[in-house]
C-alpha cells in the first residue's frame, strides 16, 4: 500500500517517536495517537515482519474519507474511540475494512453513514452510539439495523412510535430489546416484534392485537400488564389461556379497567387457570364476590379499600389464598367472617387490629409482617407476645402504656422501626418506652438521648454496636457500671455526671483525655481521675474550682490533672491535701486568690516540678513560708508581696527574672543585700521607711536607685546611702536641712528630691 499525502497533512498528528512506535511494534500493538506522518503509517502496514494486531487512533477526533480510505487496508482491529462522528464517506471507507472496528465514541451517526456501516462484516464496537441513542426520538431502519449487532441491551427511552421496518430491523438484535415509552403498536409491528430474539421491554404498551406478541411477552416471563387497556379477542384468549400469575389492572379480558366488577366479568375472570389479582377494583358487590370466591387459585384485590359483612361473608368461602392487601380497617362482623377463612389470608394493608380472633388466623398463617399496622389491641398484643414470631410492627409510631408493657414481653426481637424513628428526637425515654423499644431487632436511631436509665435499652444500643453516645449526659448507676464493663470504647464526651468509679477508670483505659462536658463527679470517681499519669482536658471542673474558695481533696486530685495553665483566682483557702495535690499539676499553677499559706502548704506547692507557679495574692508570709517558696523549681510570681524578709526568696525572685519590686513596702536588710546586686535601675517606690541596715546594703548597689515612696529619712540611714554609686531618686522627700542634706551632699551623683 502507498501513502500519497504529503508529511504536512500528517504533522499535526504526530505525539510520540518513531523509537516509541518501533517499541509498541515489537509488542504487536501499534499507537499512532492523534496520527503519525503518512511516511511512518505506511511504513507500519507495509512491514511484513511485525504485522501489528491493533491500530490505535483512539486520539483521533476527525477522520476524513481520504484516511479512512488509507486506514482500511490495516489488518487487524482499528481503534477510533475518539470520533465523535462520521462521515458517509468515511464511514464507507471503513465498511471495508476486514477487522474489528472500534467506533465507541460516536455520538451521532447518519443515515447514509449508517448504511454504510450495515455493510461492515466484521466485529464492529459502538457501544456510545448505543447509550446515546437511549435519547433518540425518531431511528432510522439503518441504524436500527447497525444497532442490532449489538449483543448487549438496546434501550430507548424517548422512542414513542415504532414503524414495521424499524421492528422488523430490530428482530435480529439477540438481547434485551427496552422501549418504555411506545405506547401504541401497528399490528405488523407488533409481528415483527415478536420474533424478536431477545427479552422486550413494553411496559407502556396501551394496546395489544395480536396473539403472538402476547406469547412473545408471556414467553420472556412478562407478568406486568397494567398499562394495557383494550385487548383483540384473539388477545384476550392468548393471555386467558397462558401459564403463569399475571396482572391486568387496567383491563380484565377486553375490559377497561373500572372501580367496580360485574358479576358476568366476574365468573369468566374466575374460570382463569392461573391466579387472579384485580387491583382496579374499588368497589365489590356481594354477587361479583359469590362468582369470584369459586376460583380455584390465589384471589388479589390490591385496590379494594372497604368491605361489607355480606361481601366478606362471600369471599371467605374461597378455598385458596386471599389477598385483600387494600383494606385498612374491618368492622367486627367482616373480621369474624375473614377469620373463619380456610386459605391463607393476606391483610398486608391492615393498619388496625382490634380482633384477637382475626390475630389468630393471621398468626396461624403465618403471618409475621404487620408493619402496615399503626394501632393493635391489648388483645392483640398478647396474641402477639405470647407467639415465638418473629415479628415486624414497623408502623407502630404510638402505643399506650398497656401495650408497651405486653409487647416488651415478647420472648424474641420485635420490628419497631416506626417507634423506634418516633423516638429518634428523644432526649429522655420512659421505663416502659424504652423496655420495648430494646426489643427492636434493628439498630436503634436513638443518638439525642441526654439520659439513658434504661438497662435493657443500654444493653440493646451496645448489642448494636453503638459505641458513639456523645449527645448522652446523665447515665443511671446501673447503666454506668454496664458501661464501665463494656469491652470496646465508648464515646461519652457529653457525660456531666460520673459517679462509678469503674466508669471513670473505663473511660481513661479508653484513652479518654477530654473530660470538659463534666460538671459532676464523685469522690471515688474524681480520684481515678487524680491519680492518672497524664494531662487532661476537664474544663468545666476546673471552671468551677475557679469560682470556689475552697475545694475539696478529690477535687484538687482530679483537677490536677488538667492540662495547660491551671488558674484558680477565687481559691482562697487551701487544706494541706490540697496543696499537695495541686502541685502534681504538669503546668502552669496560679493561685492568686491565696492571701495566707501555711509552712506545710508551702513546702506542697515548693514540690510543684512542672512549670510556673503563681502567687501574686500573698502580701506576705512567714521566713520560713518565704524559704519554703524559694525552694520551688520553676519560675514564682509574687507580684503582690509587700514584704520581702529573706535573702533566699529575693535570690529565687531576682533568678526568675524579677526586675521590678516597686510594691514592696517592707525590705528586710538580707534581702536588700539581694537585690542590691541587679544591675542597672532598681525601683523600690513602695518601702514607706527605711532602716539604716536596709539603707547600707542598698547602698552597695551600682546603678540608678528609685526610693520615691520615703517621705522621711533619718540621718543615718542617710549617710549609708551616701556612698551609693549611681542616681538617687528620693521625690517623696522634700528639701533637708541640716546634717540630712549634709549626709546627702556626700553622695557623689546627683540626689533627686521631692522639691526639685
Amino acid at each position: 500500500m502507498v501513502f500519497s499525502s504529503s508529511r504536512a497533512a500528517f504533522g499535526n498528528l504526530v505525539q510520540s517517536s518513531l523509537g516509541k512506535i518501533f517499541s509498541r511494534l515489537r509488542q504487536h500493538r501499534v499507537a499512532l495517537a492523534a496520527g503519525c506522518g503518512a511516511a511512518v503509517l505506511a511504513a507500519v502496514l507495509l512491514r511484513p515482519a511485525a504485522t501489528p494486531a491493533h491500530l490505535d487512533l483512539h486520539a483521533l477526533r476527525s477522520l476524513s474519507a481520504e484516511r479512512a480510505r488509507e486506514i482500511a487496508g490495516f489488518p487487524g482491529t482499528i481503534d477510533l474511540r475518539g470520533l465523535p462522528t462520521l462521515s458517509a464517506e468515511a464511514a464507507g471507507a471503513l465498511a471495508a475494512h476486514a477487522g474489528r472496528l472500534e467506533l465507541d465514541g460516536l455520538a451521532e451517526l447518519s443515515t447514509a453513514a449508517a448504511a454504510a456501516l450495515v455493510t461492515h462484516r466484521a466485529p464492529l464496537s459502538i457501544d456510545g452510539l448505543v447509550i446515546r441513542s437511549r435519547d433518540d426520538e425518531a431511528i432510522s431502519v439503518p441504524l436500527a439495523t447497525l444497532l442490532s449487532r449489538q449483543a448487549g441491551p438496546l434501550r430507548f427511552d424517548r422512542l414513542t412510535d415504532l414503524q414495521p421496518e424499524v421492528a422488523a430491523a430490530f428482530a435480529g438484535h439477540s438481547g434485551l430489546l427496552a422501549l418504555p415509552a411506545v405506547s401504541q403498536l401497528t399490528r405488523s409491528a407488533e409481528e415483527r416484534l415478536a420474533e424478536h430474539p431477545g427479552g422486550l421491554g413494553l411496559d407502556r404498551l396501551e394496546s395489544i392485537q395480536t396473539a403472538a406478541l402476547i406469547k412473545k411477552l408471556r414467553a420472556d416471563g412478562r407478568n406486568d400488564f397494567d398499562a394495557v387497556r383494550s385487548l383483540s379477542p384473539e388477545a384476550s384468549e392468548a393471555l386467558a389461556t397462558s401459564d403463569g400469575p399475571f396482572s391486568i389492572a387496567a383491563v380484565v379480558f377486553q375490559a377497561a379497567a373500572a372501580p367496580e366488577i360485574d358479576p358476568s366479568l366476574a365468573r369468566l375472570v374466575a374460570r382463569h387457570s392461573g391466579p387472579v389479582s384485580l387491583p382496579a377494583v374499588e368497589r365489590l358487590s356481594e354477587a361479583a364476590a359469590v362468582e369470584l370466591a369459586r376460583h380455584k387459585g390465589p384471589l388479589a384485590f390490591d385496590g379494594l379499600s372497604t368491605l361489607s359483612p355480606a361481601t366478606a361473608q362471600a369471599l371467605s368461602a374461597h378455598p385458596g389464598p386471599l389477598r385483600l392487601a387494600g383494606i385498612a380497617t374491618l368492622d367486627g362482623p367482616s373480621a369474624a367472617f375473614l377469620a373463619a377463612h380456610h386459605g391463607t389470608l393476606d391483610l398486608d394493608g391492615l393498619e388496625t387490629i382490634d380482633s384477637a380472633e382475626l390475630a389468630d388466623k393471621l398468626l396461624a398463617d403465618g403471618r409475621t409482617d404487620f408493619r402496615r399496622v399503626v394501632s393493635i389491641s391489648k388483645a392483640v398484643a398478647e396474641r402477639v407476645a405470647s407467639h415465638p414470631g418473629p415479628f415486624d410492627f414497623s408502623g407502630l409510631t404510638a402505643v399506650s402504656p398497656p401495650v408497651q408493657e405486653t409487647l416488651a414481653r415478647h420472648p424474641g426481637p420485635l420490628g419497631l422501626a416506626g417507634l423506634a424513628a418516633a423516638a429518634a428526637e428523644a432526649t429522655r425515654l420512659d421505663r416502659l418506652h424504652a423496655a420495648l423499644l430494646a426489643k427492636h431487632r434493628e439498630p436503634l436511631p436513638l443518638t439525642r438521648l441526654v439520659e439513658l436509665e434504661s438497662l435493657p435499652l443500654a444493653e440493646k444500643l451496645l448489642a448494636d454496636g453503638r459505641s458513639d453516645f456523645v449527645a448522652v449526659e446523665r447515665l443511671s448507676p446501673e447503666v454506668e457500671k454496664l458501661f464501665a464493663g463494656h469491652a470496646g470504647p465508648l464515646d461519652l464526651g457529653g457525660l456531666r455526671c460520673i459517679t462509678e468509679a469503674e466508669l471513670a477508670a473505663k473511660l481513661l483505659a479508653d484513652g479518654r483525655k477530654n473530660f470538659d462536658a463534666v460538671e459532676s463527679i464523685s469522690d471515688e470517681a474524681a480520684f481515678v481521675l487524680g491519680r492518672h499519669g497524664d494531662a487532661l482536658s476537664l474544663r468545666t471542673l476546673v471552671g468551677q474550682a475557679a469560682v470556689s474558695r475552697t475545694i475539696p481533696v478529690p477535687m484538687a486530685a482530679a483537677v490536677a490533672r488538667s492540662s495547660g495553665k491551671l488558674r484558680l483566682p477565687l481559691l482562697g483557702r487551701l487544706h494541706d491535701d490540697v496543696a499537695a495535690a495541686l502541685a502534681t499539676h504538669a503546668g502552669p499553677l496560679e493561685l492568686d486568690g491565696l492571701e495566707e499559706l501555711t509552712l506545710a502548704q508551702a513546702a506542697a506547692l515548693a514540690s510543684h516540678a512542672h512549670g510556673p507557679l503563681s502567687l501574686d495574692g500573698l502580701a506576705r508570709c512567714e521566713p520560713a513560708v518565704e524559704e519554703a517558696i524559694a525552694s520551688h523549681a520553676g519560675l514564682v510570681s509574687m507580684a503582690g508581696l509587700r514584704l520581702l524578709a529573706t535573702a533566699r526568696l529575693a535570690e529565687k525572685l531576682c533568678a526568675d527574672g524579677r526586675r521590678e519590686f516597686g510594691g514592696i513596702a517592707e525590705l528586710s536588710p538580707a534581702a536588700a543585700a539581694v537585690l542590691a546586686t541587679l544591675p542597672g535601675p532598681l525601683f523600690l517606690n513602695g518601702l514607706g521607711s527605711l532602716s539604716v541596715e536596709t539603707a547600707a546594703a542598698l547602698a552597695a548597689h551600682v546603678g540608678d536607685l528609685s526610693l520615691n515612696g520615703l517621705e522621711t529619712l533619718p540621718v543615718e540611714a542617710a549617710t549609708a546611702l551616701a556612698d551609693h554609686r549611681g542616681e538617687l531618686s528620693l521625690r517623696g522627700v522634700q528639701r533637708p536641712a541640716g546634717e540630712l542634706k549634709a549626709a546627702l551632699d556626700k553622695h557623689a551623683e546627683p540626689v533627686w528630691l521631692g522639691a526639685e
